[in-house]
C-alpha cells in the first residue's frame, strides 16, 4: 500500500508539469484513484471490490484527454470505448463466477473476466489500444494511468474474486492456471515481437508493457 501511495504522490507532482484546463480536478482524480486502490486492498466485500475498480478506472477517462486537443480527443475516445468494453466483460465474468455456476459456466465466466482484465490493462490479445494511446497521448497522464491505474487495482480485484469463488464452489485451480497461462503466453509473445519491430520509443514502451503485464 505504501508503494502505491508513493506512486500516486509522484503522479500528483508530475501533473504540475502539464498545462491542464481542469487544474485542481486532476489532483482530485488522482486522489480518488489512490483511495480506491487502498479500498481494493483491504475490503473483502465483492460489491466494494468491484466499486473500487470502477473508482480507479473512471478518472482515467478524463486524464487521457489532457494535452493537445487535436490528438487527445481521438486517443481519448478510443481509450474510453475500450475501457467501457473492458468493464462490461469484467463485471459479466465476475457475476457469472459469483453466482454458483457449474464448472463449464465458471470457466466461461473466468475467461470473460480475463478478457476484461486484459483489455483493462492492455495485455494481449486485447492490447489494440495500447500502442496508439502511448504514442499519441500526453506522456505524463499516460505514465500516471499506466502506473497507478494498471499496476495493482485490476489484478487485486481479479485475484480476490477468483480466490473467493474458487474456494467457495470447489473449482480446481489447475483449470484456471491453464487458461491464465495461455493468456500470459500470448501476451508475452506478441508484446516482445511488437517491441522488437517498433522504431518509435513510445511504441516500444507500449509493447514492453504488454509483455510485462503477463508476468
Amino acid at each position: 500500500m505504501a508503494f502505491l501511495v508513493v506512486i500516486g504522490i509522484l503522479g500528483l507532482i508530475t501533473l504540475m508539469r502539464v498545462k491542464s484546463s481542469i487544474r485542481g480536478v486532476d489532483y482530485m482524480l488522482i486522489s480518488i484513484m489512490i483511495i480506491a486502490t487502498v479500498l481494493a486492498l483491504y475490503t473483502s466485500n465483492l460489491a466494494l471490490t468491484l466499486l473500487s475498480l470502477m473508482l480507479v478506472s473512471a478518472p482515467t477517462y478524463l486524464l487521457i484527454l489532457m494535452g493537445d486537443p487535436s490528438i487527445s480527443i481521438e486517443v481519448g475516445v478510443k481509450y474510453v470505448v475500450n475501457m467501457i468494453i473492458a468493464t462490461v466483460l469484467f463485471f459479466v465474468g465476475a457475476i457469472i463466477i459469483s453466482s454458483g455456476p457449474s464448472l463449464i459456466t465458471y470457466i466461461i465466466g473466468f475467461s470473460l473476466l480475463l478478457l476484461g482484465l486484459s483489455l483493462e490493462v492492455g495485455a494481449a490479445p486485447m492490447h489494440e489500444w495500447v500502442p496508439d494511446v502511448f504514442t499519441a497521448g500526453n506522456p505524463i497522464p499516460v505514465a500516471i494511468i499506466a502506473s497507478i491505474a494498471k499496476i495493482a487495482p485490476p489484478f487485486i480485484v481479479a485475484v480476490k474474486i477468483t480466490l473467493t469463488t474458487m474456494s467457495l464452489y470447489g473449482v480446481s485451480p489447475y483449470y484456471l492456471a491453464y487458461i491464465a497461462g495461455a493468456f500470459a503466453t500470448i501476451s508475452m509473445f506478441l508484446g516482445n515481437i511488437g517491441a522488437l519491430t517498433s522504431r518509435e520509443s513510445p511504441r516500444v514502451l507500449a509493447y514492453s508493457s504488454i509483455a510485462t503485464w503477463a508476468m
